[in-house]
């Protein structure tokens, strides 16, 4: 019986072709999105999970007084947290630190080894596992490191490293005195060399990373709230670490590095996956009802021959069944083809095998939904008369679910390409538009060789148009920026509140170099002692009708307003900024080059590498202002994609259902031309029904897609604008798409032989 139902299914299918084939591709490509989005979903929610004390381990930080959240700490709030709360079970401290070009006689370190003191509560709390050496921290004594294995089996092979010196380029020497299995690649972590922290027991002093684990069996809410109002007081300083992230949340809650998608973009992509799944659905339950009605006459003709309902049932199951495996099949293949770029693009780090049995245990459980679906058609279908299904009505059947269906894949996807459409533009318009600082071919060099012979060798470099020292570089921001308050100003409001703002030290040498604007003020961009500058942003929250010519804290003198630029990603506000007189200290080095940067990359190396300390940092504003965006860049792709993919299975699934809808009206077809009807009456009558399709289809979909890229535009402080013609051009757009999509099949069936067509019916 079994193998009756499978060649009778194989049968219809193959009658139906061009509807299986839609129905299989739309399927498949519904099934690995969906799949592909829910596991990457899943990895990024369950960075660290591995750790047995997961749940308990919290990063500790503070609200910035400049906005954000301030990821660095003072040394001394770990021990204070054991000491003073009975609620944390332990805390410690991690710092990342340099080692520059470590070698075990004289082998080098693998590239990218990650090097990080740590407090030994760290051990106690993380899972590190030791294969040999000393697990106790504190019996290491001074310069001693531990290292992981695939460091150690670099510069040992199959010897035991321990004991060991390791020497680096700036005359360091340390002994290896343990060594640890690899950390997992899925962690917020990368243990490569520990070393013991030396702490700073300065309040006033910023530099570790925090992390605390709490008790198991106390409420950890109660005692985040009660955190937030812990005030720590040290002399003038007073602290309030109030920001308490969970270990397994740390990769998409205040994240300290740009991630190439953030979660929000990776779950919006998820819940486009899930549209397209729908859709695909949609499809195949429209055309399989389709073919049911088609085909209504024939079943109740096997039920007149004996056939009992659960035959019917089960044979048409198998046939809807067989369909679904074989998308099963498919979309395991395009998991397969897409499965480089996914990796890639999530940067998942993982075996394949565990990807593909997450997709297909994923894939099952979906395709176990659509069978329950399919039961409501299926039980529709037996439970019709006899009398109906075999005596020929004269008006053909209305088809609502078919029109709602088209109708609604033309709205997600009419939706899909608004939402891409508005945000390739703003991504456009953040890339070319004028930030109001100079930021392409420009950067900013740190490196140990003396700061003037520095600036010599670098400015000797035909790719290098200007090398100049400053202390705090405008774009890309330095690291450490430093700050104060603005606490009081001639003619504060008495309901102004204190502005924190960041320092930067100017001249006029420093302005042009980075192409500053200035607002209201001099000409120059000179200060004299007492003298500053302020932006906009910090103009306005002064709320003075003219703030030129007033005093800051009684001692600076504002001189002139410059221009605010954006020196933060665009999702960020521009913050407050002061700029001061220079004085004579220099961290950095700011250039300005021609050229590709992997070409000043190798002209710097080669510049310094016969110096005693070669080795630099560099930091490029154009690339830094890219990777402000990459996120934006990538949601762009995902959803381009996701578009593609939603338009294709609408476009299909017209497509079949007008391939069964001509077969259905050949014979109303061919009587309406022999009346007289000309052919571009016929084709009028079919381009009625869609074009009113994709205009409903529109009407639902431009006022969702425009609340939503609303709001997604109000995260980003510059916008472009929601235009008119990005409507009207969409509209178009879908409406010749849908019309080449009929257009062949409709003029052929138009231009039929009523004669020939009235024999074969």
């Amino acid at each position: 019986m079994i193998t009756h139902y499978l060649k009778v299914a194989v049968r219809n299918l193959l009658k139906y072709r061009t509807q299986s084939i839609v129905s299989v591709l739309g399927l498949a490509i519904g099934f690995a999105s969906v799949a592909l989005s829910i596991y990457w979903n899943h990895y990024e929610m369950t960075y660290d999970a591995f750790q047995k004390n997961a749940d308990r381990i919290y990063r500790v930080r503070q609200t910035s007084s400049f906005g954000g959240v301030s990821s660095i700490t003072p040394g001394p709030l770990a021990e204070y947290l054991m000491n003073t709360h009975p609620e944390v079970e332990a805390a410690c401290l991690t710092r990342y630190f340099s080692l520059y070009g470590p070698t075990v006689n004289d082998i080098p370190f693998p590239e990218k080894t990650y090097s990080y003191s740590v407090s030994p509560e760290a051990l106690k709390m993380f899972d590190f596992e030791w294969t040999e050496g000393e697990k106790d921290m504190n019996r290491w004594g001074e310069n001693k490191i531990a290292i992981a294995e695939h460091v150690a089996k670099a510069v040992c092979g199959n010897m035991s490293p321990i004991g060991l010196k390791v020497k680096t380029q700036n005359n360091r020497e340390y002994e290896i005195a343990g060594v640890f299995k690899d950390w997992p690649e899925h962690s917020n972590f990368k243990f490569d060399v520990i070393a013991q922290a030396e702490v700073d027991n300065a309040w006033n002093t910023s530099m570790y990373n925090t992390y605390a684990m709490l008790l198991p069996d106390i409420d950890h809410q109660r005692f985040i709230e009660k955190m937030k109002t812990d005030t720590i007081v040290s002399g003038p300083w007073k602290n309030v670490f109030d920001v308490w992230t969970p270990l397994k949340e740390m990769r998409y809650t205040h994240p300290e590095a740009a991630l190439n998608v953030r979660l929000e973009d990776v779950r919006l992509f998820t819940m486009a996956s899930i549209l397209i799944m729908v859709c695909a659905l949609l499809n195949y339950l429209t055309l399989f009802i389709s073919r049911l009605q088609s085909r209504g006459r024939t079943l109740a003709l096997r039920t007149v021959y004996g056939s009992s309902g659960w035959q019917m049932g089960c044979q048409l199951m198998t046939e809807y069944m067989l369909l679904l495996f074989g998308a099963w099949f498919v979309g395991m293949l395009f998991v397969e083809l897409s499965m480089a770029t996914f990796m890639e693009l999530a940067i998942i780090k993982v075996a394949r095998l565990s990807i593909y049995q997450a997709c297909g245990y994923l894939i099952l459980f979906i395709i176990a939904l659509s069978a329950i679906l399919s039961l409501i058609p299926i039980l529709y279908v037996k439970k019709k008369t006899l009398a109906s299904q075999i005596t020929p009505t004269s008006r053909h059947p209305k088809n609502y679910f078919r029109l709602v269906s088209v109708c609604v894949q033309l709205v997600f996807s009419t939706l899909f390409i608004f939402c891409s459409v508005v945000m390739m533009k703003q991504i456009h318009y953040l890339t070319h538009s004028d930030i109001n600082i100079q930021r392409k071919q420009i950067g900013w060099l740190m490196t140990r060789v003396e700061r003037d012979r520095a600036v010599a060798l670098l400015n000797e470099l035909p790719c290098i148009t200007q090398a100049i020292p400053v202390e705090d570089p405008l774009f890309p921001p330095g690291w450490g920026m430093s700050g104060n308050t603005a606490m009081e100003w001639e003619g504060k409001p008495e309901d102004a509140k204190d502005i924190s703002f960041h320092i930067f030290q100017l001249n006029d040498s420093i302005a042009r170099f980075y192409g500053l604007k200035m607002k209201e003020g001099p000409a120059s961009f000179d200060l004299g002692k007492d003298e500053m500058f302020i932006n906009e942003t910090f103009a306005k929250q002064l709320n003075l009708e003219e703030p030129i010519g007033k005093t800051i804290n009684e001692t600076f003198r504002i001189k002139g307003i410059i221009q605010d630029y954006q020196s933060q990603a665009p999702t960020e506000k521009v913050q407050p900024f002061g700029f001061f007189p220079v004085r004579n200290t220099r961290q950095y080095i700011a250039l300005r080059y021609n050229g590709d940067y992997d070409n000043l990359m190798k002209s710097i190396t080669d510049a310094f590498k016969d110096e005693e300390y070669p080795d630099f940092t560099y930091e490029d504003g154009e690339r830094k202002y890219e990777g402000y965006l990459k996120s934006e860049n990538n949601l762009l792709k995902l959803l381009g994609i996701t578009t593609i993919v939603s338009m294709l299975i609408a476009l299909f699934g017209i497509y079949a259902l007008i391939v069964q809808s001509c077969e259905q009206h050949r014979k109303e077809i061919a009587l309406r031309k022999v009346h007289g009807a000309q052919v571009k009456d016929i084709l009028t009558m079919f381009f009625k029904q869609y074009m009113t399709q994709v205009l409903v289809a529109s009407t639902i979909a431009f006022p969702i897609g425009y609340a939503l890229m609303k709001r997604w535009l109000e995260s980003y402080s510059r916008q472009t604008a929601i235009s008119f013609w990005v409507f009207l051009s969409i509209f178009v757009g879908v409406s010749a798409l849908v019309t080449l999509c009929i257009s062949y099949r409709v003029w052929k069936a138009a231009n039929e032989n009523p004669a020939d067509v009235v024999k074969s019916e």
